[in-house]
This record gives C-alpha cells, structure tokens and sequence, in this order.
C-alpha cells in the first residue's frame, strides 16, 4: 500500500490516488508499530497479539479524521485539486480543504515521534533480548537478529530523509516534487527487504516456553544443591547437550522446576549463564571425540551439540584456555 500509494501520487495520478489517500495515510502509520510487534513476537515468549491493536491507534486516529472530510465533504474534483495544489499552496476559503491541511501537518510531526518512539523501542527489546540469549539458549549463534538490529538504523534514516522531505515544500526546493520519488521508493524498498528477511529467518520459540504452574521452588536458593545434582544426572544420563538447538525450557521441563529458579541456580552456583553450562559438556564430549582422532573439526562439532566449527572454537577457548587443535597438539606430547 506505501508503495502503490508514492506511485500514483508522484505518478501525478490524483484521481485514481484520491480513492486510496486515507488508506496511504494508515499504512504508513501503520509500518513501524508492525515491525515492532513483529519483533515482539520474535524476541518474547507468549507474546499475544491480542495487546497489539492498541500501536495502530493513531493511524486509525488519522484514517478516520481525512476519511471522513475527504471523502464526505469534498467533491471529486476538490478531492484533486487537495492533492495536486492546495497542498503545496494552501487557501483559506473552504473549512474542509483547511482541515485536512491541518491534518496533514498533525500527521508529519505523528510520523516524526513515531518514528524516534520505535525505533528507540525496538533498540531497547533487542538488546534485552540479546542479554537473555545464553540465558534460554544453548547455542544463540544463529538466533542473535543481527540483521533486525541493521535493518532499524537503515530504517529510521530512511524513514526520517522521506518524512523530512515530504513535509517540506519539494517544489521550491528542487523545482519539481517527483525527485522525492527516490527517498519513498528506498523507503518501500526497505520495506520489501525487511518481508524476504523476516520470512527467511527461522522461529526462535519453538514448543513449550511457559513455566505454566511449575513452582520455582521458592525464593531461597536451599534447594539448589538438589537442582544442581539432578541436572548433572540427567545431563550426564540423557545427554541433551548434544541437541544444538537445547534450550534452558528443555531442561526446566525435564525436571519440573521452574526456568527462572534454574536460570538462577546455574548464575549463582556454577557461576555462568546456560550456554556456558552446557558447552562445558560438549567441550568434554569433543575432547573425547578429539582423542579418538576419528573426526575431523566440522564432523566434531556436529557431533558434540555445535551449531558450527566457530561455535565449537570459541566455546574450546573459553573452557580450556586454547584451541582445539592447540589443544590436540599439547596432548600429542605428552
């Protein structure tokens, strides 16, 4: 809709534009809070949409204010005559046309605090969510947005250049408004490429993420040693570490407590997050498939719950201190 909208208005079609002027209004509104919600649902588990309808609000608030002048108290012709000149050099002789250039201003400067309002959200709910990855995840290599994070500035100064611009008087500045045909066109790119990657990229929760009415086992940490000892069974029994996708629900769910209290247990116990904890296993498992000397590095990080051979270094690192294959040579000489 942003797109078809900048073609026919910059296309000078203003009559056939005229039938979708308060739509185009509502679906620029509308594009930031999507991307928002889109990330909410991507970076929190459980998020419901059912909360979501209250972001498209003012978009709404301006459809419904030119929907009804322009549609109700303008004719055809004054519909056009809006859109191609009064626009850019208003009268004050008719109340409808006044409002809804009054309107229109009202909706540049919604677009400006939108604009700063999302981007600063989106900013904030990614880097909460990219604090808590190695606390659900196992591996979080592969689920970290980075591209959401370089898609937002590209966005905000795309959407800033256009909404700067349009609200200015492009006549008098570049002696023909159709050169801001560039800056909505980036705009609405950006917007197609935001769709392949954000079809693209893979669910982050997958199953069950809730606790339900687990109970966390209460607020002291006395029955952590219990946790603690049971996990190391089960982890040493089951082996779930050697699944890459293993997430800190897997594990709460398996021994019925609750992900924030073994979150918990794990920090203040072993004294690192959850995909520290469980790479220490996968990094003993490799060792074991290093000394048979069967596999080479790809094959032994598959094999020992690595998303990659990257994953697999860095994690070596932070355990032992060094490299695999520094590590395989020390233990060659002795």
């Amino acid at each position: 809709m942003v797109f078809l909208g900048n073609y026919l208005y910059f296309s000078h079609n203003y009559h056939t534009y005229s039938y979708l002027h308060s739509f185009h209004i509502f679906s620029v509104l509308a594009v930031y809070p999507s991307v928002y919600i889109y990330v909410l649902l991507l970076t929190r588990p459980g998020y419901s949409l059912r909360s979501a309808w209250r972001h498209f609000v003012p978009g709404l608030v301006f459809f419904v204010l030119s929907a009804t002048v322009f549609y109700f108290f303008l004719t055809p012709e004054q519909r056009v005559y809006f859109l191609s000149t009064y626009r850019l050099h208003p009268t004050y002789d008719n109340f409808a046309l006044r409002f809804l250039f009054r309107v229109r201003y009202f909706n540049i400067a919604a677009l400006f605090v939108q604009n700063v309002l999302y981007a600063v959200l989106i900013y904030k709910v990614l880097a909460g969510y990219r604090k808590q990855l190695p606390e659900w995840f196992s591996d979080p290599s592969g689920i970290s947005l980075g591209w959401m994070r370089i898609f937002n500035a590209t966005f905000i100064l795309a959407a800033f250049l256009s909404i700067s611009f349009y609200s200015i008087n492009p006549v008098k500045l570049f002696g023909d408004e159709r050169y801001l045909i560039f800056l909505l066109y980036l705009f609405a790119v950006i917007i197609w490429i935001l769709g392949i990657l954000g079809n693209n990229q893979k669910e982050v929760f997958t199953g069950k993420q809730d606790d339900g009415n687990i109970s966390d086992n209460g607020s002291e940490p006395q029955g952590y040693e219990k946790l603690s000892e049971a996990m190391k069974v089960w982890m040493e029994m089951e082996k779930p570490y050697l699944k890459p996708d293993l997430k800190i629900w897997d594990v709460s769910l398996a021994l019925h407590t609750n992900r924030t209290y073994l979150s918990r247990m794990i920090n203040q116990l072993h004294r690192c997050n959850f995909s520290q904890y469980v790479n220490r296993y996968r990094v003993e498992h490799s060792k074991t498939l290093l000394r048979e000397g069967r596999m080479n590095l790809e094959e032994t990080a598959q094999s020992s719950g690595f998303g990659s051979v990257s994953t697999l270094i860095r994690a070596f690192r932070e355990v032992e201190g060094t490299t695999p294959k520094q590590w395989m040579r020390q233990n060659a000489s002795r």
